[in-house]
């Protein structure tokens, strides 16, 4: 009898702690996947602040807008394809374009304004991000553009134009060849 109970306390004994060893290796698991993903976030972080920098520094970005906010603070979800701000060091093109119009100046809906860049300057700000200022010259009018740019890549955009007007592009700047945007036709009777 006394080994019986001695045989059961042993067992139960050695499947407690089994049982705590499986929690304990669990928990490494989750760990150490956690801190490979945060590794990984921080590496991408790391290539994507290099990419802001090479694409602000040499003047070939395009913001494309998710977002769009008016001098009151109204805002409208748009296409990036279709909605967004781009400079070269030869020409800088603002769109505009609304998925619900069937017409507009540019054949989307909307207006696409191109011209020449002048006047372009950045600055690097203490946490990594950019501040970039410049002016489109075009047949459409002048344009002053000013950008907040973040180290990952995301950006605001305002737009000041001849009538005093602004408007906010908001979004993700990629390098200028491998963008997804479409361009507009650019209408010179305005």
């Amino acid at each position: 009898m006394l080994m019986i109970v001695c045989l059961s306390s042993f067992t139960l004994f050695s499947v407690t702690t089994e049982s705590e060893n499986n929690k304990q290796s669990k928990r490494q698991i989750r760990r150490e996947q956690r801190k490979l993903r945060k590794e990984k976030a921080k590496e991408e972080a790391e290539k994507m602040a290099i990419l802001t920098a090479v694409m602000v520094e040499n003047q070939s970005f395009i913001l494309e807008a998710n977002m769009l906010f008016d001098r009151y603070g109204n805002t409208e979800n748009v296409s990036a394809s279709t909605n967004f701000v781009s400079v070269t060091p030869e020409r800088g093109v603002l769109q505009l374009a609304f998925d619900d119009l069937d017409f507009g100046f540019n054949g989307l809906g909307g207006i696409t304004c191109a011209g020449q860049v002048t006047k372009y300057d950045y600055k690097k700000l203490k946490h990594g991000g950019y501040q970039v200022q410049y002016s489109i010259f075009g047949a459409n009018g002048s344009f002053d553009v000013s950008m907040s740019i973040q180290p990952s890549g995301f950006a605001m955009a305002t737009i000041r134009g001849n009538w005093g007007e602004d408007l906010k592009y908001q979004g993700k700047i990629i390098p200028a060849g491998k963008s997804g945007a479409y361009e507009g036709m650019i209408d010179y009777t305005l």
